[in-house]
C-alpha cells in the first residue's frame, strides 16, 4: 500500500530564506486564485458595487486568511501554535480595548503630520503616483461605505472590519513577526518590521505613520497577552467604529473619528502619556511565551 504523504510541516526545517519563498508564492497562488473566482463572480453580478465588494472579500479571504492559515501548515507542526490562536485572559482584551481608545487623539496627530510630509523633488513622480492610487482608493471605501440598509452595514461590517482584522493579524502578526523573530531572535525587531510591512501594504502614503503606529501596538498587544485574538479584537473594533460612524453619520464630511483631538496638543501628550503608561502595566504582566521570554 502507498504511505499517506503529509504536507504538514513539510518544510518546517528549512532555513529561513526557504520559509519566506514558500510564503510568497502562497500569498500569490491565494491571492490570483481568489482574485480570479472574484473576477467570475463581478461578471455573473449586475450590481457593480455588490460586485465590487464581493471582489474585496473573496480577494482578501485568499491573501489574508488561506494564506497565512496554509503557510503556517506547510512550515510548522502545529499551525494553532505557531499562530498563537489561543485563550487569555480578559484583562489583555480590556487593557488593549482602552489603550486603542485613548490612543485616538495621539493617532490623528500622527496623521496630520503625515498628511503635511512633502518627499524630495527628485521623488515628486512617485509621490504624485501613490497620491493618484491613495486617492483612487479613498474613492472605492466611500463608495462600500455609501449604504442605507441593516444588510449593507452588516456586509460593511463583514468586508471592511471582520475581515480584515481576521486576515491582516493572521499574516503580519501570527505569520510574519513570528518568523522575523525566529530569524533574528530580537521581538523588537520583529513587531517594527512586520508594523512598516502592514503599514505598506495599505499603498497610503499619507496614513503610513498612523498606522505604523497601530500595527507596532498591536504586535505587542500579542507578545503581551500570547494570543493573537487581542490584536483581533482591537483590530475589528478600530474598523468597525469608522464603518459604524459612516453608516450613522452618512451626510458628514468628516469622520470625528479619524479627527478628533488632532489639533490638541496638550490631549495628544495626555493621549500619548496613557498610552505609555498602559502599555507598561501590559508588559509587567504580559503572559510568558517563547516571543516575550526574549523581549
Amino acid at each position: 500500500m502507498t504511505k499517506y504523504i503529509s504536507i504538514k510541516g513539510m518544510f518546517a526545517d528549512s532555513s529561513t530564506p526557504v520559509k519566506f519563498l514558500i510564503a510568497f508564492f502562497t500569498i500569490i497562488f491565494c491571492s490570483f486564485f481568489f482574485a480570479a473566482i472574484g473576477i467570475i463572480g463581478i461578471k455573473l453580478i449586475t450590481d457593480q458595487t455588490i460586485a465590487l465588494k464581493i471582489y474585496q472579500l473573496l480577494s482578501s479571504i485568499g491573501t489574508f486568511i488561506i494564506s497565512p492559515i496554509l503557510i503556517c501548515y506547510l512550515i510548522s507542526y502545529n499551525t494553532k501554535e505557531y499562530l498563537s490562536i489561543c485563550k487569555t485572559k480578559g484583562y489583555f482584551f480590556l487593557m488593549a480595548l482602552i489603550c486603542i481608545t485613548v490612543a485616538i487623539p495621539f493617532i490623528n496627530f500622527t496623521t496630520i503630520l503625515n498628511e503635511q510630509m512633502e518627499l524630495p523633488d527628485c521623488f515628486k513622480q512617485l509621490e504624485e503616483i501613490m497620491k493618484g492610487l491613495e486617492d483612487k482608493q479613498g474613492e472605492t471605501t466611500k463608495l462600500f461605505l455609501n449604504v442605507n440598509s441593516i444588510p449593507g452595514y452588516l456586509l460593511n461590517l463583514l468586508i471592511l472590519a471582520l475581515i480584515p482584522a481576521i486576515g491582516e493579524e493572521l499574516l503580519f502578526r501570527g505569520f510574519l513577526q513570528k518568523a522575523i523573530f525566529l530569524h533574528t531572535k530580537n521581538i523588537h525587531i520583529a513587531i517594527w518590521c512586520a508594523g512598516i510591512l502592514f503599514s505598506a501594504i495599505h499603498l497610503q502614503f499619507y496614513g503610513f505613520f498612523p498606522r505604523l503606529f497601530m500595527g507596532v501596538l498591536f504586535g505587542y498587544f500579542l507578545v503581551w497577552s500570547g494570543s493573537i485574538l487581542v490584536p483581533m479584537a482591537c483590530h475589528f473594533i478600530n474598523n468597525a467604529l469608522i464603518v459604524t460612524y459612516s453608516y450613522i453619520m452618512p451626510e458628514s464630511e468628516e469622520n470625528i473619528l479619524e479627527t478628533f483631538g488632532s489639533k490638541d496638543i496638550i490631549l495628544c501628550c495626555v493621549s500619548f502619556f496613557l498610552i505609555i503608561l498602559i502599555c507598561t502595566f501590559m508588559n509587567k504582566t504580559k503572559v510568558v511565551t517563547s516571543d516575550s521570554a526574549k523581549e
